[in-house]
């Protein structure tokens, strides 16, 4: 078996570099149209040392539709010696196998068509003859060739989209190309006599995938991976067999000196591919490594060095952050282990390494529960108690744990029903235990906010930030933005930030829904789902998450609500109309690639019509109560009289509501009840935007009572609970441009007999 794989290697060798003799040729991954391959009457094919011809009919006896579309050759095509010509710039990848029996695919996606010409003169000239998928306006810019190397930059008219770096070897260009949003890829430049991509397939095949297939089952893996390398060193697949090779040997537990050596020589056969390609292979290797379980002091040894070099790096920076997480995980893994070993030393540094961990990243239901049952195992009590009652209270924290043990060979006993048992063994009964994890609750969950903002003489001149959550009580990931939002109630006080929080039927049935809630989800902001944020009218991504995730969506809302109360009202006037606003929930956005950076802007605003808006504009807003029946009155002062495109919208809320939701939560604030003058706004009438109107606080009562009541008949659910007491209510008051969807002004007052 060995000598028959060496066998298909150096015959691949042999058609790949040496090229004589009749060349043999390969057809395209598939067909179809451009978008995904081939038409029928594309017929192209390729040498298998990749490089591509034209297509010629032959003589037949047919018409030359039928020659052409059966009988096409390429012309020979020798490989190139220097940079003059036409090249395809083509990125590898794989078809990983649909169906049982198919072999993996691997081919080199074709993007860009370009002319080198002059490259050995004093001024070479490169341009794009043809671009395809996005890179059809594009232009070739800051070209530089010295040495059969090759450097440029593809444009389009908004930005630089990419630039490559290569060098010429073996008749093609080896490099790479990085992107502007920073994603990088291992490319190749192919030599071309092709002036368009008429008969040019979208993906190229790589003759060498078969042989690369085979290496995953090879008897002597390292041997063979590195003649693999060794006889075909322009493959794009040679990178891949490394890393391949490298996460094997590391999930072995091989001794660290082998290790080491396959990541050098891995290295060193990158050379060619140039200086970006080893940096970013390092950091690939090292991940590998890492996932794999690898030895934990080498890892973290590893990952200060990796760390180092991406920092000092000009385009690899941004993989810093992913270095943190992998170290995170390294870490976990060390606790992890030191925890559940026999000797009582590593348990204490185990401890130790745990609380330390927790103090920055809280709420790691895995971590707290071995803690918990280390506490248990050997005499602490109290500490125990205190542990799996934060893990049995805590919104998802005990889902999460009997989601990770689902799989266990032997069931483990959950939380709750190891905090009974401790609360009997301490007190006799479970007298008491639900007042306790209602304490735990109240204590626990906003552990991690800041000190409330005071507020100071700027106030006056900044405008109220509204943020407005759509939610749902039975969605998990809505926790972290409902968490987060709640320690932004705490830490803001009402002059300065306001919260409004509209349930829906996402992804369940939810008793605190409404109509109005529904309207304003699906007719106003038509959201994609929960959790969907708002502040001031501009949407903002990232903010789903689970209890783990709390404390940074709590900072990047802090961030962003930081953000808007920085301006005065003039300057948030100008902005809404001179730029669009973008908005991150991510609290290190900077240099963070793994968490997804929701980037969203409000449309722009014409700034003639904004300038319409007065600098004194200001809301009105006058609430009692009496009995049942709560009076409001709200007028928008200082709005000039063309203006048309604003409304005025008027919502009731409640605060302090007592649900234990199914994903946790269970304190409820700031629901809204209901949308005064309906969810589409009152609009200005004669240049007056105001409102006048009641409220009967029963007749509300019963209109939402029988509305979740035809929804259980509807949908065939059953509310374990109906909260309505419509207790502490507030009238939140803003205006909003329905346009941009810009708030412009918000104030609430609270509802009082």
């Amino acid at each position: 078996m060995r000598r028959q794989f060496l066998g298909l290697v150096s015959f691949c060798l042999v058609l790949a570099l040496i090229g004589c003799g009749e060349k043999t040729t390969v057809e395209p991954l598939d067909s179809g149209t451009e978008s995904g391959a081939l038409t029928p009457l594309d017929d192209p094919s390729i040498s298998t040392d990749g490089s591509t011809g034209d297509v010629a009919s032959s003589s037949t006896g047919k018409d030359s539709k039928d020659a052409h579309i059966g009988h096409a050759h390429p012309k020979e095509m020798p490989g190139r010696k220097t940079l003059d010509g036409n090249w395809l710039l083509a990125f590898p990848q794989l078809v990983s196998p649909q169906q049982e029996g198919q072999e993996l695919q691997a081919g080199e996606r074709t993007m860009l068509l370009l002319n080198v010409s002059d490259a050995e003169s004093d001024s070479p000239k490169a341009s794009v003859v043809a671009g395809r998928q996005g890179l059809e306006q594009v232009v070739i810019q800051s070209l530089e060739i010295a040495a059969g190397a090759i450097k440029f930059q593809v444009e389009n008219s908004q930005a630089k989209v990419l630039d490559f770096s290569g060098q010429l070897s073996h008749g093609f260009v080896v490099g790479s190309a990085l992107f502007g949003d920073g994603s990088f890829v291992m490319s190749r430049l192919l030599p071309t006599e092709e002036k368009t991509f008429a008969r040019i397939p979208m993906m190229i095949p790589l003759p060498e995938a078969k042989v690369f297939a085979q290496l995953a089952t090879s008897p002597v893996p390292d041997e063979d991976t590195r003649a693999f390398v060794e006889m075909l060193p322009i493959s794009p697949l040679g990178r891949m067999a490394y890393l391949r090779l490298i996460n094997m040997t590391a999930g072995n537990k091989a001794p660290v000196e082998k290790l080491e050596g396959v990541i050098n020589e891995f290295l060193e056969s990158l050379a060619i591919w140039g200086d970006r390609v080893i940096t970013n292979s390092e950091f690939e290797a090292f991940s590998a490594v890492a996932m794999a379980g690898y030895d934990i002091d080498w890892c973290l040894n590893k990952a200060d060095e990796i760390e180092e070099k991406l920092k000092a790096s000009e385009h690899f920076k941004h993989n810093v952050a992913r270095v943190a997480g992998l170290r995170s995980q390294i870490r976990y893994r060390q606790m992890t282990e030191l925890l559940g070993s026999k000797e009582e030393a590593d348990r204490v540094k185990g401890r130790e390494l745990a609380e330390e961990f927790l103090t920055t990243t809280p709420f790691e239901p895995m971590l707290s529960s071995l803690l918990a049952d280390d506490a248990r195992l050997h005499g602490s009590l109290d500490e125990a108690i205190s542990r799996y009652a934060e893990l049995a209270v805590l919104p998802m924290q005990e889902r999460m744990l009997h989601q990770a043990w689902s799989n266990n060979a032997v069931q483990k006993i959950l939380p709750t029903e190891r905090l009974a048992t401790l609360w009997k063994e301490k007190n006799g009964s479970t007298e008491g235990l639900d007042e306790y994890l209602d304490d735990v609750y109240e204590k626990r969950l906003l552990s991690f906010i800041d000190p409330p903002v005071t507020d100071s003489p700027e106030d006056a001149d900044r405008s109220v930030v509204l943020c407005e959550l759509f939610t749902g009580s039975r969605c998990a990931p809505c926790v972290a933005a409902d968490v987060g939002l709640e320690g932004i109630e705490k830490t803001y006080s009402k002059s300065q930030v306001v919260t409004l929080r509209y349930h829906v039927h996402v992804p369940g049935h939810d008793p605190l829904t409404n109509e109005d809630c529904e309207a304003r989800f699906y007719n106003y902001y038509k959201a994609a789902g929960t959790p969907s944020v708002f502040v001031d009218g501009a949407a903002l991504n990232g903010a789903a998450g689970v209890m783990p995730n709390a404390p940074q969506t709590y900072r990047g809302l802090r961030n962003v609500i930081d953000e808007f109360r920085g301006s005065t009202k003039a300057e948030a006037k100008t902005d809404a109309a001179s730029e669009d606003k973008e908005v991150s929930v991510d609290a290190d956005n900077d240099e963070s690639e793994d968490s997804e950076q929701g980037v969203v802007t409000n449309e722009k605003t014409d700034l003639e019509e904004t300038e319409k808006y007065e600098s004194k504009f200001a809301i009105d807003l006058k609430v009692s109560r009496q009995q049942d029946t709560i009076q409001v009155s709200a007028t928008v002062d200082g709005l000039a009289a063309e203006v048309s495109n604003v409304r005025l919208m008027l919502a009731l809320a409640e605060s302090d509501i007592k649900y234990r939701a199914f994903n946790g939560i269970r304190h409820h604030d700031m629901v809204v009840r209901q949308l005064i003058g309906g969810d589409r706004g009152i609009s200005p009438k004669d240049g007056v935007l105001s409102f006048q109107g009641d409220v009967n606080v029963e007749e509300l009562r019963d209109d939402l009572h029988a509305y979740l009541t035809v929804f259980e008949e509807n949908q065939g659910v059953e509310f374990t609970s109906m909260p309505l007491d419509l207790a502490n209510l507030s009238v939140v008051a803003f205006v909003q441009d329905v346009e941009t969807r810009k708030v412009l002004r918000t104030v609430m007052v609270l509802v009082s007999e």
